[in-house]
């Protein structure tokens, strides 16, 4: 037995026909060297395995440690994907919740304004455009009308428009 160590990277052409030419790598690992274990592994080329890639010498156990890597940082992501949605999804359903409620008071708001704005008309005050006006049946001098006004804590109005 001869004290030389293989070459790894050396490859050899084997040539089964002119249809099916590939080439063999045949190397010894280095953990197959430390033990004494003299035996070769042969892997297969790129044109039968698709995760080829030529020099690639990596164990077993590497590979499966890179796998199990892979493995746990896609489960992490999973679970960030996971959270950020149930995040979204509470954070959503309490919005839908706020608006309804927003919506049950814009309702009620509206029917006191409604309800309000028909107690005032029955004493004569009408509600437009943020101001509230009263209309009188009476007929006064513009004096009167003033003096009246300004007891009811108020004042005479100038028409700007055909609406008001």
């Amino acid at each position: 037995m001869s004290d030389a160590k293989p070459d790894m990277n050396k490859k050899a052409e084997i040539d089964r026909g002119e249809m099916d030419m590939r080439v063999e790598e045949i190397y010894v690992s280095p953990d197959t060297q430390r033990d004494g274990d003299t035996r070769t592994r042969t892997h297969e080329t790129e044109d039968t395995d698709p995760h080829y890639v030529p020099g690639d010498q990596r164990s077993e156990s590497e590979r499966s440690r890179k796998r199990s890597i892979f493995a746990v940082s896609l489960g992490l992501v999973c679970v960030l994907l996971l959270t950020r949605i149930i995040v979204l999804s509470v954070y959503f359903n309490r919005t839908i919740k706020e608006k309804e409620e927003l919506q049950i008071r814009n309702k009620n708001l509206t029917k006191e304004r409604d309800h309000l704005q028909e107690k005032l008309s029955v004493f004569g005050w009408r509600y437009f455009g943020s101001s509230f006006y009263f209309l009188s049946a009476e007929q006064k001098t513009w004096y009167e009308s003033r003096q009246d006004c300004q007891m009811r804590e108020a004042d005479l109005v100038i028409i700007n428009s055909e609406e008001e």
